[in-house]
């Protein structure tokens, strides 16, 4: 069930009003149900494997304290964990590979598997179980006593699908406690919620037509619309998954809990080292604390920290998706990471505006060259339009006239620039103050009047085609 569905437009003020019509000590038992319900629409059988995943993190840590063989039961307990995942998402790469490998030593031998459909979710909730386990092994914090306790967490539907990546230790208490109708909490998670689709259903969308065009057949085209088709790119991901994340924190404020910041505005990041320290925050918080960490992180020297960046962008790609080109784009923000460490830049700090600003431009535009390798079915169509995003540059007016190709026109121009030109406001004036408090503290018919002219451009600007997916929802 998407949160840009009609069924979810039924189901949350269904939630919402029951949560609030129960006594308070028994409110968590509503969103407990209820994301049991939100997820069986994925299917019954997928229900199954995150009540799986919740019993084998629950008994691990109520093992822990019967026996001294903790380190057994940790990586046992992460092994049948992370089985689903690696099934589900990675048993076909895997054949496939070995398949290749196989007609190149030129064997007549070669391995079938059946094509399944990845289970929603599935990465984001297996990740926020190993963190739970692998936190209680080392003792951060006491297991739940209860075990659908922790199923509550773990299942929360606003965040259950593509995060955030919560901590149970600080997302569980919210749940469990109970939490009294907070209105200036619910009107803020509103206008969050309509932000965030505004993000997904005006920009993401409408730029995601073009930009499926594009990618679809990558060879048929060639100079601008390759350029336009990744530049389309780099805007439609920014804004499907800050969308999603805006409209999943504004959802868990009706019911009076906070979940992690997801995004830090980090196209205006001046390194990729602060980018990654803005874009999907929660993943890479889990992959400093369970992945480069445990490596060793920084404590082991400048070279092994570097190898330990490397390891963890790789893993980080491959979490993505299990294909080539995600590995190859962790490889290369580990790169550009290790270029900074080594050079400095990563660590470079400067009030000077201009020299600011050259920094963004070239941490955007090398993040938007890496994004080809993330969105491209191949290396070589990625390659093919690196190689040729620019052919025919010095005919400027020819140049742009190609992007007729797409059907883009002027008008159609004017608009996405228009849609651009509202999120770049936004996030430009959300790095020093709070949009939406500045706004909710206007006076009554100003706030008003922006509220109903957001409304108006929702209704009016929203892609109008088959529903598109969120993209993160694939991983």
């Amino acid at each position: 069930m998407s949160f840009i569905s009609f069924r979810f437009a039924v189901f949350l003020p269904i939630v919402f009003f029951l949560y609030y019509s129960f006594p308070k000590q028994y409110r968590w038992t509503v969103l407990l149900v209820s994301s049991y319900v939100f997820y069986s629409f994925a299917g019954i059988r997928y229900l199954a494997i995150l009540i799986y995943v919740t019993a084998i993190s629950y008994l691990c840590t109520r093992y822990f304290e019967k026996t001294e063989k903790k380190k057994r039961i940790l990586i046992f307990g992460i092994i049948l964990m992370i089985l689903p995942l690696l099934l589900f998402k990675y048993l076909g790469f895997l054949v496939i590979n070995i398949n290749l490998f196989l007609h190149a030593i030129r064997s007549p031998y070669g391995l079938s598997v059946m094509e399944i459909m990845l289970p929603a979710g599935i990465s984001f909730y297996t990740f926020s179980a190993l963190a739970y386990v692998i936190d209680v092994a080392q003792k951060k914090y006491e297991p739940f006593r209860n075990p659908l306790h922790l199923a509550s967490g773990l299942s929360f539907f606003p965040c259950l699908v593509s995060g955030p990546i919560e901590r149970q230790n600080k997302l569980v208490p919210q749940i469990v406690n109970g939490n009294v109708f907070d209105y200036s909490m619910a009107t803020y998670g509103l206008k969050q919620i309509a932000w965030g689709l505004f993000e997904k259903m005006v920009i993401a969308d409408n730029f995601a037509v073009f930009v499926d065009k594009v990618f679809s057949d990558v060879r048929s085209y060639s100079g601008a619309p390759l350029l336009i088709g990744s530049l389309f790119f780099s805007i439609q991901i920014y804004c499907d998954f800050a969308g999603y994340s805006e409209i999943a924190s504004g959802i868990a404020k009706l019911f009076g809990i906070n979940l992690t910041r997801n995004f830090m505005i980090p196209y205006f990041s001046t390194s990729f080292q602060e980018f990654w320290k803005k874009w999907h925050i929660s993943l890479s918080s889990w992959f400093r604390d369970y992945v480069y960490i445990p490596l060793g992180g920084n404590k082991k020297g400048n070279i092994r920290k570097n190898i330990n960046v490397i390891i963890t962008m790789i893993i980080s790609g491959l979490w993505h998706g299990a294909a080539w080109t995600f590995i190859i784009w962790g490889l290369f923000h580990g790169i550009v990471q290790v270029i900074e460490n080594i050079s400095g830049l990563g660590r470079y700090k400067t009030k000077n505006r201009m020299v600011k600003l050259i920094k963004m431009l070239i941490v955007f535009s090398l993040c938007n060259v890496l994004w080809v390798f993330f969105r491209a079915s191949s290396f070589s169509d990625a390659w093919y339009l690196i190689c040729h995003a620019f052919d025919g540059i010095p005919d400027i007016y020819s140049y742009v006239i190609g992007l007729s190709v797409l059907g883009i026109e002027r008008n159609v121009l004017l608009l996405c620039f228009f849609e651009f030109s509202i999120l770049f406001l936004y996030d430009y004036y959300s790095q020093k103050t709070d949009v939406i408090k500045f706004i909710s503290s206007q006076k009554l018919v100003l706030r008003w009047l922006i509220y109903c002219i957001f409304i108006i451009l929702i209704a009016l600007l929203s892609y109008k085609g088959t529903a598109i997916n969120f993209v993160y929802a694939g991983f």
